[in-house]
C-alpha cells in the first residue's frame, strides 16, 4: 500500500506541473494496486485524483464517472470527510 501512496503522489506532483501523460500512468498504477491489494482507502483517493485530472483535461464525462465510482467507494466505508473532499 505504501508504494501505491507513494505512486499517487508522485502522479500528483506531474499533474500539477502539467504532466498529464506521466500523471496519468502513475495514476493507474497506483490504482492498480489498490484494487490488488483491495484497499478502499486507496482506491477512491485515486479514482479523486483521475477525476481531478480529467477536469483540467476537461474531460467532464469521464470526470464524473470517476468521481462518483470514488464517492461509492467513500460511501461505502462510511467516510463523510473523504465524500465533502470529492464533492
Amino acid at each position: 500500500a505504501g508504494e501505491g501512496a507513494a505512486l499517487l503522489n508522485l502522479a500528483t506532483a506531474n499533474r500539477d506541473h502539467t504532466r498529464y501523460d506521466a500523471a496519468e500512468v502513475l495514476y493507474q498504477e497506483a490504482l492498480t494496486i489498490g484494487r490488488t491489494l483491495q484497499d478502499a482507502r486507496l482506491q477512491d483517493l485515486t479514482l479523486s485524483a483521475l477525476g481531478t485530472l480529467r477536469i483540467l483535461q476537461q474531460r467532464w464525462d469521464e470526470a464524473e464517472l470517476l468521481l462518483g465510482e470514488a464517492l461509492r467507494l467513500q460511501q461505502a466505508r462510511g467516510d463523510t470527510y473523504a465524500q465533502v473532499e470529492t464533492i
